[in-house]
């Protein structure tokens, strides 16, 4: 639910954003005003904080941008990142495994690979909805379950 919220209040800003200034709003600028919501949250008493960290990602005019949220209201960028369950595992590949001049093929099979490894390390199986926003484009894609089966069989090969 904490995260419903805060979600919903994103699409807001970014909604607002369009219609106020007809541009998309920074991928930063949202994480921020997030920020600012969870961080008020801490500050009053009598309403309790939200608890959920969050992966806010985008395609804005500089480019890619991943940005991870926690529960005081604080933000950092990233280039790759992991949080929840599994999250050494999949940081562990990351760290390993990620180059910044990756194709979005790549980028999906690397990603495939790290929910895989760390779903199979708690001995749980695992139900991948992946989506994507090309740079090129900036337009928000989920990818259909046939599409996600064709690169599980190539990461499992």
């Amino acid at each position: 639910p904490d995260a419903r919220i805060l979600i919903d209040q994103a699409r807001v800003y970014a909604q607002s954003n369009r219609l106020l200034y007809d541009e998309p709003i920074d991928v930063e600028i949202v994480t921020k005003r997030i920020c600012d919501i969870k961080q008020l949250y801490t500050q009053h008493a009598g309403v309790r904080p939200f608890g959920v960290s969050l992966i806010i990602g985008g395609v804005d005019r500089r480019g890619p941008r991943v940005y991870i949220t926690f529960p005081g209201g604080a933000y950092r960028a990233y280039k790759a990142v992991a949080i929840g369950k599994g999250r050494d595992v999949a940081e562990s590949i990351l760290m390993k495994e990620y180059r910044e001049d990756m194709t979005l093929e790549e980028a999906i099979m690397l990603a495939i690979k790290c929910l895989l490894r760390s779903a199979e390390a708690r001995g749980e199986s695992t139900r991948i909805r992946i989506a994507v926003i090309p740079t090129d484009t900036k337009k928000f894609r989920l990818l259909s379950d046939e599409e996600i089966q064709e690169y599980m069989k190539k990461v499992r090969s």
